[in-house]
């Protein structure tokens, strides 16, 4: 739906390390994240990371890039994971975490 046609990682800037900041500081996070995706993806497509329940909103990018890049760039933000998207599947992937990477939905990868 986003028009995407290959693999793509979401990133964020919010909330680094798992640890819930305050919405200014957020803003001032994305901000830079949004200066630098522009710049180096000009083809990302800005996008919400949400919670199943909705409960929890982060804004991020959606940028076709190999994911070893995407990951760096998580990782300058202090991200525990990351979504990846490889043209079939979604997963969480940890960036800052040390989880194995989970397929998503849950649901359907346990099955």
């Amino acid at each position: 739906a986003l028009g995407l046609l290959q693999p793509f990682a979401v990133v964020t800037a919010c909330n680094p390390r798992g640890t819930l900041l305050g919405p200014v500081d957020n803003r001032r996070r994305e901000a830079i994240l949004g200066a630098i995706v522009r710049k180096r993806f000009p083809a990302a497509v800005r996008v919400d990371g949400t919670s199943r329940d909705g409960a929890h909103i982060e804004p991020g990018w959606a940028i076709v890039t190999p994911l070893p890049d995407a990951t760096s760039l998580a990782a300058q933000f202090f991200q525990l994971g990351l979504f990846w998207f490889d043209g079939r599947s979604f997963f969480i992937v940890p960036v800052l975490a040390p989880y194995p990477r989970l397929q998503l939905p849950v649901e359907a990868a346990a099955q």
